[in-house]
């Protein structure tokens, strides 16, 4: 699954927004790339074109990233934005990758689905749960943990590296009422580990992991809902 542009993933910033949108469509490339290189019965023109392509994309990355970079640390700067110094050195990290990168084109599926989740863990790990992190200093307070994009896009996220619809699922509740929140596998275990955490799209609170699992098709789930609605009257 690709992923495409939308305003979930603004920082409240038209320059970089429009450069960040350009991440987005290197990235789909990457992923296209990446499906092609995979496919079976690939003639040696083809694994030629492919591989050019991907290493096309990398030059374009790594000069791209130099741009987006200053300009990014200019705009945290003139906001004082206190996790200056842990997002410069995240910049670093990212650059020393996309160079690393170039090293594997011996093995074009290798090559290609390195490049896919290199560029797939960025947006994830970095433009996400990172650069979002200044519209929130900018705009609003927020939970220390807190990922800043909303449930519906890290799902969507999270779907370009595996079908989360295969997964089993956790339940979550919030401040909604009667609502339950279903959470696949590999997203509830990464907040689990890196102790992050999601808030609900509809009431804009902490969901919250309910250890014991709740059938909503129970005769205790119908009467919790009575009881709440009676409360609420």
């Amino acid at each position: 699954m690709s992923i495409v542009w939308s305003k979930d993933f603004s920082i409240k910033n038209l320059e970089l927004d429009e450069q960040h949108q350009i991440i987005f469509d290197i990235t789909h490339e990457a992923y296209e790339l990446a499906k092609r290189a995979n496919e079976e019965n690939l003639s040696k023109e083809d694994e030629a074109q492919i591989k050019e392509g991907l290493k096309g994309l990398i030059y374009r990355i790594f000069e791209y990233m130099k741009v987006h970079f200053k300009d990014e640390e200019k705009y945290m700067k003139e906001l004082e934005f206190p996790l200056l110094e842990q997002h410069i050195k995240q910049h670093r990290e990212l650059i020393s990758k996309t160079k690393e990168l170039l090293y594997l084109g011996a093995d074009l599926k290798n090559f290609a689905t390195e490049f896919k989740n290199f560029t797939t863990g960025w947006i994830l790990e970095h433009f996400v749960n990172g650069d979002a992190w200044i519209t929130n200093y900018k705009y609003k307070a927020f939970h220390v943990s807190e990922i800043h994009c909303s449930l519906e896009s890290y799902k969507k996220l999270h779907n370009m590296k595996q079908d989360l619809n295969s997964q089993k699922h956790f339940t979550y509740i919030c401040a909604c009422k009667l609502k339950l929140t279903h959470i696949a596998q590999s997203i509830h275990d990464e907040l689990l580990q890196k102790e992050t955490v999601l808030k609900c799209d509809d009431c804009g609170q902490i969901l919250v992991f309910l250890q014991d699992e709740i059938d909503e098709d129970s005769g205790n789930f119908a009467s919790l809902k009575k009881e709440l609605e009676e409360l609420s009257i």
